[in-house]
């Protein structure tokens, strides 16, 4: 799946995760592979990578991930890394948004020029 600009997509899971020494980390999570540049400054993009031997579909996070990818996570906290990646301990869905929503709720002091317009 070819990576897709943020303003493709109209709407998100709002998505809470745990990695070792960070807990409560609040984003947004889509199935899609996101082009980074077209994030506005501050989001961080994390690719979500699945298929452990448990079957679960949500192992770790990375920077980029190309097999076993289960999807994207946007947030506005950087993500210790440790060996290039972090094991998720835990998750959590909440809901859906647009990432318009989100990030005004988020980030209210952010400029309105950097959030893609709504469709």
């Amino acid at each position: 799946m070819r990576p897709v600009s943020l303003e493709q997509i109209t709407e998100f899971q709002n998505f809470e995760l745990d990695v070792p020494g960070m807990e409560g980390i609040a984003g947004l999570f889509t199935e899609n592979r996101i082009d980074r540049s077209t994030l506005p400054p501050g989001v961080h993009a994390y690719d979500i990578r699945g298929g452990g031997d448990d079957g679960n579909d949500f192992c770790t996070v990375e920077p980029s991930v190309r097999v076993d990818h289960t999807g994207t996570f946007l947030t506005l906290r950087q993500i210790p890394m440790t060996d290039g990646m972090a094991v998720i301990e835990d998750y959590n869905f909440d809901g859906y948004s647009t990432f318009g929503e989100w990030f005004h709720a988020t980030a209210p002091d952010r400029q309105p020029a950097t959030v893609p317009a709504e469709k």
